[in-house]
């Protein structure tokens, strides 16, 4: 990491200016075929273009693969615990309590660890452990929404409480992904941003937001993950201006791209056109 993108570092996120004119050119070559003896007539040369290779496949580090392994594993954890806690309700359930503290229990662990990767540098797991707690914070905020509806008193607090878990979880997921997007990994970038824009009402974080998406649409073209980089670019011009300059620089980049035409390819005939000689003036 060069210090002139730390520099752009601004708050909580950091927005990148770094330039890559690196482009890779595929070639193509030219074989002629073997001109036919004298005694026969001769056929034209025939030109072959070589086959493009394939562009290759983005593929996460090793990093990435194992704490989202483990992401995966919380996530159906937690479905088992949801469905021991829908079973505890009935009456003929067979199972009491400890089916669903149990698997909650090994979520926790592996949240854990997660943190403890996190805490030692590795950026994914970070990423991956913000997850969480930014699911389980919208999951707190709809379970809010759903108390709010009722006028009981108990409903009323446990709403409170709901809200007040979803307002912790997600605070926690934004200190987790805070190293993350100052070191530019696109990933937190994204999910900073996008806890910004839901952020309790009354607080502005749009321009929090637009400098991570900034983040996050400039690392993913740099890694060639359009679709991604395109997802970021519309949140850019969800929080911005659309002439912003960040926003012109991600557009220039995503969209001002000569497509490609193989079935018209252009090739320099060699044919240079002479300027055209002064007239001269008639003797009188």
């Amino acid at each position: 990491m060069s210090p002139a993108l730390h520099a752009r570092c601004a708050g909580l996120v950091v927005t990148s200016l770094a330039f890559y004119a690196g482009s890779a050119w595929l070639a193509t070559g030219a074989h002629a075929a073997t001109p036919a003896p004298v005694s026969t007539p001769t056929h034209p040369a025939h030109t072959t273009t070589a086959a493009k290779p394939a562009s290759p496949i983005y593929q996460h580090a090793a990093s990435y693969q194992a704490a989202e392994a483990k992401y995966n594993q919380i996530r159906a954890l937690q479905a088992q615990a949801f469905d021991a806690s829908e079973c505890i309700r009935k009456k003929d359930c067979p199972s009491d309590e400890s089916d669903m503290l149990r698997p909650l229990e090994q979520a926790l662990l592996l949240k854990r660890e997660l943190e403890s990767l996190a805490a030692g540098g590795n950026r994914d797991a970070a990423y991956f452990r913000a997850k969480v707690a930014a699911e389980e914070s919208a999951r707190f905020g709809e379970e809010g929404d759903i108390y709010t509806g009722f006028q009981d008193p108990a409903y009323k607090r446990s709403a409170g409480l709901a809200y007040e878990r979803a307002v912790k979880e997600r605070d926690f997921a934004k200190n987790m992904l805070v190293a993350g997007a100052i070191d530019l990994h696109p990933w937190s970038c994204m999910l900073y941003a996008d806890l910004n824009m839901v952020a309790q009402p009354g607080v502005n974080n749009r321009d929090a937001a637009f400098n991570a998406y900034y983040c996050a649409a400039s690392r993913f073209a740099d890694l060639g993950l359009k679709d991604f980089a395109l997802k970021a670019y519309a949140g850019m011009l969800k929080t911005g201006h659309p002439q912003h300059p960040y926003v012109l620089d991600i557009h220039a980049r995503l969209l001002n791209v000569r497509p490609e035409n193989p079935w018209r390819q252009i090739e320099s005939s060699g044919v240079v056109r002479k300027p055209a000689s002064p007239l001269k003036a008639a003797p009188h």
